[in-house]
């Protein structure tokens, strides 16, 4: 690189929908979080769409985002994560080992994680009573 070439004018977004369907749809994260991450990014997805994954070294099958999909859109629509049962139910969740978790590693490289943030400081007043109702 020399200096000469140029970037043209792009738009960034934190709601996939706004973006629309997409040519290439970068996953950069922890493999619990891969679920998730396809579910947000449903609106991006095309049929020409190249889905590039890149967790953390993971090895994992090409397709993983594919399948995942696969799975999400044939899942009854109440189906329910077991962390939502766990905290509607008022019982101690997986909190601190899948946002807890994001929001330390985000700290700890300097990632802002606002969104992980938001969740983790809604979620915990309830986790914490779970866990002194648990004892």
């Amino acid at each position: 690189m020399h200096g000469d070439f140029s970037v043209p004018p792009v738009r960034a977004t934190d709601n996939p929908a706004e973006a629309g369907i997409v040519d290439l749809a970068v996953v950069c994260v922890k493999t619990p979080a891969t679920e998730e991450a396809a579910r947000v990014m449903r609106p991006m997805i095309g049929p020409e769409t190249t889905v590039l994954s890149l967790q953390s070294g993971v090895d994992l099958d090409p397709d993983v985002i594919a399948q995942t999909l696969g799975l999400l859109d044939g899942a009854a629509a109440a189906m329910k994560p077991s962390m939502q049962r766990d905290v509607e139910a008022g019982r101690p969740s997986e909190l601190e080992s899948m946002i807890g978790l994001i929001t330390r590693q985000g700290r700890e490289r300097g990632v802002p994680t606002p969104v992980a943030d938001l969740v983790y400081a809604a979620l915990l007043p309830a986790e914490l009573k779970a866990r002194r109702a648990a004892v």
